[in-house]
């Protein structure tokens, strides 16, 4: 079994070094979600964003973003909301690839 994730008071890694599959896979639950190819690409487009800028957009321009990096799969924020089962799509997203809280999000 594993050990609990060492959280922030956000509900995000304390530590985005720490982010592994079974990580991913922990978080994505408390969205209720089960991870597939698609979310992983997501969630691999988002942290290559992060490590490329050192911070998350907010929704449009992560939206452009990953329509641009992931063409094939044709992405809304719908889609998004879809996928992740939440509102707060960019947000959980973020904290599902083990980011920290965008800076712009509440």
């Amino acid at each position: 079994m594993r050990a609990a994730l060492d959280l922030d008071q956000d509900g995000h890694l304390k530590d985005p070094a720490n982010w592994d599959e079974l990580s991913a896979e922990q978080l994505a639950l408390t969205l209720e979600v089960t991870l597939t190819p698609v979310h992983w690409q997501i969630l691999e487009a988002t942290r290559q964003f992060y490590a490329d800028f050192d911070h998350i957009p907010r929704t449009r321009p992560f939206v452009k973003y990953l329509q641009s990096a992931l063409p094939e799969l044709e992405l809304t924020n719908a889609e998004l909301q879809k996928l992740f089962n939440t509102g707060v799509t960019v947000r959980e997203i973020a904290r599902v690839a083990g980011l920290p809280k965008p800076a712009h999000c509440l």
